[in-house]
């Protein structure tokens, strides 16, 4: 529900989501996309942006050591309720996989009286597993990364099994992005995406 004055993408076109609230996350292995793409996505489409690696960061200094993932999400959960709570579309950058996780954002959307998006970005295995290693401990927010480990098929049909919920209308809007680009190509994918489903007010 972003107002035309203040939500306007690259090339000016106002992002108009039936004046509901929006909530936007993703499903998609660790590497799925570039570490900027939902910051560069929310501020091209002038929506609030929440972090889950940001927020584990300033946990993780708070009490001087790892940070369970309960603890984590309920801050996320808490800035995400609120921006709805003021008419403030928002990305959160955090991946909702398993079928549990993703009836969270889902549940903040409508008690919010919102609508919830999921972009699904399909990204092949070893470009994934590329992205993930080139990451720094400063861009990673020092997680260890362990599920590289899991054989490429057994990611794959693990993927399957996550997929199969939002692709079934799980979502309100679900988004299949092909995560083989830099961000300005998912950035282009979800402007068309968005025009396809006439959420983009064309001028």
């Amino acid at each position: 529900m972003v107002s035309h004055e203040e939500g306007l993408h690259e090339g000016g076109t106002p992002l108009d989501i039936v004046d509901r609230p929006l909530i936007v996350y993703k499903v998609g292995v660790l590497g799925c996309a570039p570490l900027e793409f939902f910051d560069t996505l929310a501020d091209q489409y002038g929506m609030g942006f929440v972090s889950s690696d940001e927020i584990r960061s300033e946990l993780m200094q708070e009490q001087a050591g790892p940070v369970r993932m309960n603890k984590i999400w309920a801050r996320v959960a808490k800035e995400t309720a609120a921006n709805l709570a003021d008419g403030k579309d928002t990305a959160v950058d955090m991946f909702f996989n398993a079928l549990k996780s993703r009836r969270q954002p889902q549940r903040l959307a409508k008690e919010a009286g919102g609508l919830s998006m999921a972009l699904w970005i399909n990204t092949p295995y070893r470009l994934a597993k590329n992205r993930v290693e080139q990451w720094t401990e400063e861009d990673a927010f020092v997680v260890p990364v362990r599920q590289w480990d899991i054989p490429p098929v057994q990611a794959t049909k693990t993927m399957i099994n996550h997929i199969v919920g939002p692709a079934n209308g799980e979502a309100d809007y679900v988004f299949k992005l092909n995560g083989d680009t830099d961000t300005d190509g998912l950035l282009e994918q979800f402007d068309e995406q968005m025009a396809a489903h006439g959420l983009l007010d064309e001028e």
